[in-house]
């Protein structure tokens, strides 16, 4: 959004909570990920410093086994395929294909 990360993502996720009516802060993904049981592609940047390379790390090893982590150099916190068009086309790519294989 082009906005700096303190103190407006903090009012975003407070201004989110009064409107859905609990506490967005409370929240932890990887506290959900643990119960996740399908397969799982994280894609991320490793120059990301608001949501960390240690913090996907964490995300990953939480969904298991079936989850496939790839970390981007010098990729900061942005959506991937903007960043690395061709490399996430051929990383999904791969990931569909050995999902579809293991399918058959």
């Amino acid at each position: 959004m082009n906005l700096p990360g303190v103190p407006l993502a903090q009012l975003l996720f407070f201004w989110g909570s009064v409107q859905n009516g609990f506490n967005m802060f409370a929240h932890n993904p990887v506290d959900y990920a643990r119960s996740v049981r399908e397969p799982a592609l994280i894609l991320h940047g490793e120059a990301d410093t608001r949501a960390t390379p240690e913090q996907a790390r964490r995300f990953a090893d939480a969904l298991g086994a079936n989850a496939r982590l790839i970390l981007y150099a010098g990729v900061p916190h942005m959506a991937i395929v903007e960043a690395r068009p061709d490399e996430w086309r051929r990383d999904a790519a791969h990931f569909l294909e050995k999902l579809h294989g293991a399918a058959r």
